[in-house]
């Protein structure tokens, strides 16, 4: 209870980010909002969010969305194959709390990626 139930990440092209995350977390993407929206699933069918087309990136400094994944270097390596930058190397949490990188879609938008 009480956990984020839906997020939303902006694209300037749908076409080229179903391309780069789809392949990177193994997502499945629908049409739902007309042309400019996506339903994002995982690939069990778990919807988790949306995939929105947008005019222009917003600037984000400080703070990030996360995805969890297995292995954080094999996620930046597979980002930059699929056209993605790395803006953070993988790096360590304090208490055990796991390990965490920051990417860049084509677009420019930041996403972090997390391992326990």
């Amino acid at each position: 209870m009480h956990r984020f139930a839906h997020i939303e990440l902006p694209a300037i092209d749908l076409r080229k980010a179903t391309e780069f995350y789809g392949p990177l977390f193994n997502w499945k993407f629908r049409k739902f909002y007309g042309d400019d929206y996506l339903m994002v699933s995982t690939a069990d069918g778990e919807f988790i969010g949306g995939l929105t087309k947008i005019a222009e990136i917003p600037r984000i400094s400080g703070f990030y969305n996360y995805v969890e994944v297995e292995d954080v270097d094999a996620a930046l390596r597979k980002a930059e194959r699929l056209g993605g930058t790395v803006s953070r190397l993988k790096s360590d949490l304090p208490e055990g709390m796991g390990s965490y990188g920051v990417i860049l879609s084509p677009d420019g938008y930041p996403l972090g990626v997390w391992q326990k």
